[in-house]
């Protein structure tokens, strides 16, 4: 199989006369889709905004400047929170704590942040749609502050399939 192309798939059974039944009636689907682990950006105000920002069409860190990362990470120095912000184009949502990236197999099609913005909290999940309408995904495995700067790490999967919901393996 190749990644991004949507495999339609059909099934039938021969018994042991060599009787072949029917196809199934049920078209059972699967796009396979890039991942990656342990992804670190730094936040937005630190030293170094060129490691903020992701972009999931790249599979890759880059400037969190709105321009062509999808979200970026940033911490509120008066509020003393972790924020994950979506661009003008991306849509962002919590999906909760979950154990495992591979909890959330669905994109939502309701709940979107209304200002792009969300906290960002260890071993939650959260669904994006790009601004090029592809469905992805990322569970936050830690955010910490070392040296005063600010870290956060996760774990993260694309839907290449311009418009699939589905994010499963």
């Amino acid at each position: 199989v190749i990644n991004g192309e949507t495999y339609y798939y059909a099934v039938t059974a021969f018994d042991y006369s060599g009787n072949e039944s029917e196809l199934s009636r049920e078209t059972v689907f699967d796009t396979p889709r890039p991942a990656g682990e342990n992804v670190t950006l730094i936040g937005y105000e630190e030293t170094v905004p060129d490691m903020s920002g992701w972009d999931f069409s790249s599979y890759s860190i880059v400037a969190g400047n709105g321009t062509i990362d999808d979200f970026y990470f940033d911490f509120d120095e008066l509020g003393g929170g972790y924020y994950f912000v979506a661009n003008n184009f991306t849509r962002i949502q919590d999906m909760g704590y979950h154990y495992s990236l591979d909890a959330i197999d669905w994109g939502p099609s309701a709940g979107w942040s209304n200002t792009g913005i969300v906290e960002v909290i260890e071993g939650h999940c959260y669904v994006f749609i790009t601004g090029t309408n592809n469905y992805a995904k990322i569970r936050v495995n830690t955010n910490y502050t070392a040296g005063g700067l600010h870290y956060v790490n996760f774990d993260w999967a694309y839907q290449i399939d311009t418009g699939n919901p589905e994010l499963r393996r």
